[in-house]
């Protein structure tokens, strides 16, 4: 038996984050060199985790040049 071939469709891109969903079902989401595959399931998780953080993100206490920490 054959298997179909696996299809992605582009759901989101901007910037260097890519969110594609396969034909299976996998959510691939894509930042620079870094692939995450999830569950449908785990991939609402992600974003609203993530959308609760984009609320709780201050301002910084301290202005000084942008760091990485």
């Amino acid at each position: 038996m054959r298997q179909r071939a696996c299809v992605r469709r582009r759901l989101a891109a901007e910037g260097g984050c890519i969110v594609d969903q396969c034909s299976h079902g996998t959510v691939h989401v894509t930042i620079g060199d870094v692939t995450l595959r999830l569950s449908r399931e785990g991939f609402q998780s992600l974003a609203s985790t993530l959308r609760f953080a984009v609320e709780q993100v201050a301002e910084p206490e301290t202005k000084r040049p942008t760091l990485l920490c």
